[in-house]
């Protein structure tokens, strides 16, 4: 087909110009569009993965400082059980006990630091053979925190 006009010739030319235009610009606009939309979401999600660390970070800290605050109580309350029940066997130079505490005592004190600790399963204590009163000879039963065999004190209270 031979173009005998040079109008026509223009025409072409000009068209096929204008599609070689549109095809370049329409193809940058995908690459572009395609490269800004990889940018964007990349920063999008490092920036939300920053954000869910420092959500976690928070959350955690939260939850350690509850936990902490649970075992403070419970560690307390270990400690002063502790040094109250080492009192009563400290012996003075006169010889007497500074504070007399039996089994049932040490009982009695078990059980009312597991009632006031509601967040506690169990309360116990456990001793040396004799070193409560130096009768596990005759605490040979099965109750109250005393061994069937042997008679040692070793009592468990738990809700």
């Amino acid at each position: 087909m031979i173009f005998k006009s040079i109008q026509t010739k223009i025409v072409l030319i000009a068209g096929l110009c204008l599609i070689s235009a549109v095809i370049l610009l329409v193809g940058y606009g995908l690459y572009s569009s395609k490269s800004t939309q990889d940018v964007v979401s990349s920063e999008v999600s490092s920036l939300l993965t920053e954000l869910n660390m420092e959500r976690l970070q928070n959350l955690a800290g939260e939850q350690s400082g509850t936990i902490q605050a649970e075992l403070a109580l419970a560690l307390d309350a270990a400690r002063t059980m502790a040094n109250t029940f080492e009192v009563s066997k400290f012996k003075p130079k006169d010889g007497k006990g500074a504070l007399d505490i039996g089994r049932d005592q040490l009982n009695a004190i078990l059980l009312n630091v597991l009632k006031r600790n509601t967040s506690f399963n169990g309360t116990y204590s456990c001793w040396e053979p004799n070193a409560i009163d130096g009768a596990d000879e005759n605490f040979r039963v099965n109750k109250d925190g005393n061994n069937p065999t042997t008679g040692r004190f070793t009592p468990l209270l738990d809700t």
